[in-house]
This record gives C-alpha cells, structure tokens and sequence, in this order.
C-alpha cells in the first residue's frame, strides 16, 4: 500500500474512533443513533472531518435479536451513567472548598 493510501486510511479510521464508532462486523462500523440531527447531520460531520467518499454512511434498522445483543454490548452505558453521578455529586463540594 503506498504511502498516502495508509494516511488517507488511518484519517478514515480515526474519523470514525473519534466519532463513536465500533466495529460490529467485517467492515461494518456502526454507533448508536443518538445525536441531533439524526444519520443526515452525521453523514455531513464525518464527511468534514475526512471521512472516505467511498464509505457509505447509513441508518441500520431490524436487526435480529443476537445481532442486536452484539450491537448494544459495544457501548457500556451503566460506566458513564454512574461516572456522571459521581462527578455531579462532587461538583457542590469542590465549589464549597473553593468558597471556604
């Protein structure tokens, strides 16, 4: 592989790490559609942050169940949850120390 097709893959890969996305299958990235605008505003954000031409940028709908099961296990959604109780809780001691 030459040289800038390894840059022009390594951008592609880290655009969509950065953005969220997990690997589900062999060549299938996907993410939780969770973020304003929907797959159409994404598509955009990862075109302009370098994502491939060629990638196709989709909504995925229906999978069956031990697929989905897969899918959801990519993202711990209990970790952050309770990290954001933790810090939310530790917010009005540390301005009570900054106070004091």
């Amino acid at each position: 592989m030459r040289q800038a097709a390894k840059t022009n893959w390594h951008h592609h890969a880290l655009t969509l790490d950065l953005r969220g996305f997990r690997t589900l299958g062999p060549g299938l990235k996907v993410r939780p559609d969770n973020l304003r605008g929907g797959v159409g505003a994404e598509r955009k954000r990862l075109r302009a942050l370098g994502l491939s031409a060629h990638a196709a940028v989709a909504g995925l709908a229906q999978l069956d169940t031990p697929t989905e099961r897969r899918a959801r296990a990519l993202w711990d959604g209990a970790g952050p949850a309770a990290q954001y109780t933790r810090l939310a809780g530790a917010v009005p001691k540390s301005v009570a120390r900054a106070i004091a």
